[in-house]
């Protein structure tokens, strides 16, 4: 769209057509275009509350960064296309609804009851215990409000809360009931597993072309294609106008100065020391060192025993301890201090050994002192390049002259998905932000431009939608290898099924499992215990042969199928539970299921609600609020 623009304002009519439109607004003003557009339109009402498509978009924002930050990394996009814009509206719409109920039977706070809570918050307290007006603006900041924003959902908090800690505090778990669904969730049962592997199964397969044609047509979706599309793009990174970035040896040299800290090794001194746990003790050895007696024997007579010296390596001054510090770094080699009093007790320390301090030369350090200096420039001359090509572009000139005129080319990817995969399963190209540059391609038409997107890191693109290659799903006679081999993997998991099913069978019939087993060249594992809600990926156990086990009776075998295989489970022993012996156990069922029935209630009174006041959504104000970008 935006090159079918910049080509058209090369023409005559083009031209006459935007004097037309200067003259249109010299004359009719284009004030009232802004003083009539609406604020922050009603995205819902829940009775005579409006709630705005700012709030909503608010909270949604909220919880994209909340999600962010727990290591979900949603776009915008992304997010409005799994809901989170309606769950926001709804989570307000909850708000709203409680909010009217609460003040219709008088549940309404104050203005200064709302203050003085605020002001009393811990949070909110400086080191001398009072209010502190920075922290609490720091709060507003990090939680994007204003204070009214802080009261007005402090209001509502306070407001309903009264009212329905009232409501779920009457919301109680009878013990019965408590007990049944604790031995149902606690109940262990013993079990043996074995695996019967896919590939055990040694009559492979073959089929037939009537065979492939009703697995494929069974199975289509399983092998379609997503939407492809051909990009043209211009990539522009730091590495890019490095070498153009000139560095003078005076820069250089300023630099090096700055950081000789970084490029200079500190002296450090090899130390022994003896610790001692009163200053006579310490006197003593520092007297037999003064008559010349060796560390070790001076130590050993003091102490009574071996080992007394301790070695602590070499060391900088910034490894010792302040007080210890500056005494041993004024010794000579072979130096002795005098007895020196720290929280351990009392030191008495020696220099072993001495190595200066060194400096890298300037010299050696260049090449990285210059490569530094350029990365710290780079975003400018980025910056530079990227106005220059922008300005090429509104110029209405084609993307692969705009790209050449600032020193770059157009590259093109003949083919990418959404996720930046090519037709082959991989990566469909290098650039480490593919996600941002597809995110932008895929919101555009075949032919449209997009405009210069700059990155974090200073680097930016302009991508082209060269071609579209819709979502299809390929005839077969295109795949026929890859539908031979999916339809071959799924008879073998039907022929390891059946052959589990007869092992199955055979030992519910009376059958020894271990010998059954042990001619298929599988060994039957040692009882282990499994819960209801085990969760044991890792061993090959299936959900379906987790329930399997806990609906059989003693000594039933069952099996169920996972990745790897058909795995197979005698059952041995049910453990019941029992509520009596485990307090700690019963008490989180407790409140476990307090939770789920309080969040029932409150679900089922919001239904009510609704029944209650009429709430109203606007379906093209939200519409155009989650707008994603085209």
């Amino acid at each position: 769209m935006l090159q079918a623009m910049r080509n058209s304002s090369k023409s005559v009519i083009a031209v006459l057509m935007f004097v037309v439109l200067i003259v249109t607004f010299a004359v009719w003003g284009i004030g009232d275009i802004f003083r009539n557009a609406p604020v922050d339109p009603v995205a819902a009402t829940v009775d005579d509350i409006n709630i705005h498509a700012r709030q909503v978009r608010d909270l949604f924002n909220q919880d994209l960064e909340r999600r962010q930050r727990a290591g979900q990394p949603l776009t915008f996009e992304q997010g409005v296309q799994a809901g989170l814009h309606n769950a926001a509206l709804e989570s307000l719409i909850g708000e709203a609804l409680r909010t009217k109920l609460a003040n219709e039977k008088g549940f309404v706070v104050s203005d200064d009851y709302l203050r003085s809570v605020i002001v009393s918050e811990p949070a909110f307290r400086n080191e001398l215990g009072t209010f502190d007006r920075g922290r609490y603006g720091y709060f507003l900041q990090q939680r994007r409000m204003n204070e009214a924003m802080h009261l007005a959902e402090l209001r509502r908090d306070f407001g309903t809360s009264q009212f329905f800690v009232t409501l779920e505090s009457s919301v109680t778990v009878p013990d019965p009931y408590r007990d049944e669904i604790y031995r149902f969730r606690f109940e262990r049962r013993l079990a043996q597993i074995a695996l019967l592997p896919y590939g055990s199964v040694k009559e492979t397969p073959k089929a037939t072309d009537e065979a492939l044609q009703t697995y494929y047509e069974a199975n289509k979706a399983r092998f379609s294609q997503p939407e492809y599309r051909k990009l043209s793009y211009v990539y522009v990174k730091a590495d890019d106008v490095l070498a153009e970035i000139k560095v003078s040896d005076q820069k250089v040299k300023e630099e090096y100065d700055i950081r000789r800290n970084e490029y200079t090794a500190p002296e450090t001194r090899g130390v022994d020391q003896v610790l001692l746990d009163s200053e006579d003790k310490a006197r003593q050895l520092a007297e037999l060192l003064g008559k010349g007696t060796a560390w070790n024997d001076a130590a050993k007579q003091v102490l009574g025993r071996d080992g007394g010296v301790i070695s602590l390596g070499e060391v900088t001054k910034a490894d010792l301890p302040p007080g210890l510090a500056d005494p041993v770094f004024e010794l000579a080699v072979n130096g002795t201090t005098q007895p020196i009093r720290s929280p351990l007790g009392w030191h008495v320390l020696r220099v072993t050994k001495i190595t200066p301090a060194a400096i890298k030369p300037l010299d050696e350090v260049r090449p990285q002192i210059v490569e530094a200096i350029k990365r710290t420039q780079a975003p400018e001359v980025l910056l530079q390049r990227a106005n220059d090509l922008e300005r090429q572009l509104n110029r209405g000139t084609q993307l692969a002259d705009a790209a050449r005129s600032i020193g770059s080319e157009v590259k093109t990817i003949e083919a990418i998905d959404a996720n930046g995969g090519g037709r082959d399963g991989l990566p469909a190209t290098d650039i480490p932000t593919i996600r941002e540059m597809t995110r932008r391609a895929f919101n555009l038409r075949k032919g449209d431009e997009s405009a210069l997107t700059e990155l974090p890191n200073g680097d930016f693109f302009v991508v082209q939608v060269a071609d579209v290659m819709p979502a299809r799903i390929p005839e077969l006679s295109e795949i026929k290898d890859s539908v031979s081999d999916a339809w071959q993997q799924a008879e073998i998991a039907k022929l390891a099924e059946a052959k589990a099913k007869a092992i199955a069978d055979k030992a519910n019939a009376g059958g020894d499992l271990a010998a059954l087993l042990k001619a298929e060249g599988m060994e039957l594992g040692p009882a282990q215990p499994l819960t209801r809600n085990v969760n044991r990926r890792e061993a090959n156990l299936p959900r379906a042969l987790v329930q399997a086990v806990f609906t059989a009776a003693p000594g039933k075998v069952v099996s169920a199928p996972t990745d790897s295989g058909i795995v197979i489970a005698r059952l041995q022993e049910i453990q019941a539970a029992d509520p009596a012996s485990d307090a700690t156990g019963v008490e989180a069922t407790r409140t476990q299921m307090q939770g789920s029935l309080r969040e029932s209630v409150a679900f089922a009174l919001d239904a009510a609600l609704r029944q209650r006041y009429a709430v109203k959504i606007d379906n093209a104000v939200m519409a155009q609020a989650f707008a994603v970008e085209r």
